[in-house]
């Protein structure tokens, strides 16, 4: 009688081995690094209720309860991760891509937006956040739904693209038109030019044209088919991207409204804060101090190096601060010539508005 083994080591690593699978539920960040592994490293996250993969997400299982968005940051921008585990050899990613598909409920929503370090990190901007505030409604059975034949073309065209696509050795190219680089090229300016409106959301801002170009690459994959590659990017399809885009920053701006005005808020105290000190002499510039006086004012330049706000963000504040009349606004020139400074001054016993 004759028996053939695997030697142990293979043994091994066939026993931590996941089963092929597209789509990820309820993970840990650990298991979806494997999961990543033994996928060529690309992976659907889907979750109809994705309360515990957030919570895992938020450090449900750290020591230290620390954010865990690491391996989700490299999935957007496919960058190289190695996973180190305290049991089995580390997990080395080359190019990992991770597509997230999340329902959660408001409160959910609410504890990420609150979670700091994902908005520093970038992980929230990266994502399409949105809260449709769907209302409660009367059956309307004559009101047509989703038809079968649509389904149904819907499911083969999703299996003929990862058919082509997914498991193919080689990426695949698809080229934009002139008129779509323009349409895009466009929308990007455009954010650019309200970058002082959306200075406090910028790290948000900052990724709506890159993530309009990826809304217009699913367009014309879903367009054009397995024949993807073949076709370059139209310019309907990328106004329609931007179209889409659009939707999805207002929806976000809509979800970070409460963050945004607890933020500023907090500014325009720290700031009025600062004039009631200089105006008694304290937390005064070093020339100011040698001058031996007092300052009632403060500019924008003044917030940065206090590090109350930055770039745009001071700009922006001071002069909502002018429009609410809490703040006073004054242009200086010194007096042999040079650059013009706008001074705010805080105005006494302002009306509530």
């Amino acid at each position: 009688m004759c028996h053939w083994q695997y030697p142990i080591a293979r043994t091994k690593e066939l026993q931590q081995r996941t089963a092929p699978s597209i789509i990820a539920d309820d993970f840990t960040i650990e298991a979806l690094a494997m999961r990543l592994r033994d996928n060529r490293e690309t992976i659907f996250c889907f979750s109809s209720d994705a309360r515990k993969p957030i919570q895992n997400l938020l450090g449900r299982y750290n020591p230290g309860k620390t954010t865990d968005e690491s391996l989700l940051l490299k999935g957007y921008t496919r960058e190289p991760h190695r996973a180190d585990r305290a049991k089995g050899d580390p997990i080395n990613l080359h190019r990992p891509c991770i597509s997230l598909c999340w329902y959660v409920q408001p409160d959910l929503l609410a504890t990420m937006i609150d979670e700091e370090s994902l908005n520093a990190s970038g992980l929230l901007a990266r994502l399409l956040l949105c809260q449709t505030y769907a209302d409660w409604v009367k059956y309307d059975r004559t009101r047509q739904g989703i038809s079968d034949s649509t389904r149904a073309q819907w499911a083969e065209l999703i299996s003929a693209l990862l058919a082509a696509y997914h498991g193919a050795d080689k990426p695949f190219i698809a080229a934009a038109t002139p008129e779509a680089e323009q349409i895009l090229d466009h929308y990007q300016h455009s954010l650019v030019d309200r970058q002082g409106e959306l200075a406090d959301v910028k790290l948000f801002a900052a990724r709506w044209c890159e993530n309009a170009w990826r809304v217009a690459l699913t367009l014309h994959a879903a367009f054009h088919g397995v024949e993807a590659h073949l076709h370059p990017l139209a310019g309907e399809t990328a106004a329609n991207a931007v179209r889409v885009m659009e939707w999805f920053a207002a929806s976000q701006l809509d979800v970070l409204y409460k963050r945004r005005q607890t933020a500023a808020a907090e500014v325009e105290d720290e700031i009025l804060k600062l004039l009631a000190d200089r105006e008694q002499g304290r937390r005064l510039e070093k020339e100011e101090q040698r001058l031996g006086q007092r300052f009632d004012y403060v500019t924008a330049r003044i917030l940065q190096r206090k590090r109350i706000a930055f770039g745009q963000t001071a700009n922006a504040v001071l002069a909502r601060m002018e429009a609410d009349g809490l703040l006073v606004a004054e242009d200086i020139t010194p007096a042999h010539g040079g650059k013009t400074t706008r001074i705010y001054r805080a105005v006494k016993n302002p009306v509530p508005g």
